[in-house]
């Protein structure tokens, strides 16, 4: 069994890939489709190969609180840690740019978070 993200689906909507596009891209060379995975599961002689949703992630957190619960620090999550200083950075100035103009008018902004974990199972014949 595997368990990981899948973002060639597209169905994920992230604070962290709005923010830090780079994350996107660098998540897709990162993690294969889960139906690659399944693929290569069976090619190696495990049978009824299977995906399944596992875990559903939903949440919408206050940018406000971003910085003071240590989500905006690089080591929060894999997809902030490897990019390049410059990446990173760029990243915080849309983040604080985008807290601004919500500001601006008088808004809070929102930071969405909506992804799947996949689970890929597969048995021994």
């Amino acid at each position: 069994m595997t368990i990981a993200l899948d973002p060639h689906t597209g169905q994920d909507k992230w604070w962290v890939y709005d923010y830090f596009p780079e994350t996107v891209k660098l998540d897709k060379e990162r993690y294969p489709p889960t139906a690659e995975i399944q693929t290569a599961m069976a090619r190696y002689g495990f049978i009824r190969c299977k995906v399944k949703e596992v875990q559903h992630i939903s949440t919408m957190m206050p940018a406000r609180l971003a910085a003071p619960q240590g989500f905006l620090e690089r080591g929060f999550t894999s997809q902030l840690t490897i990019l390049s200083k410059e990446e990173y950075e760029a990243g915080i100035g849309r983040l604080n740019k985008a807290i601004e103009d919500a500001a601006a008018l008088g808004e809070d902004l929102l930071l969405p978070t909506d992804l799947r974990l996949f689970g890929v199972f597969g048995w021994v014949g």
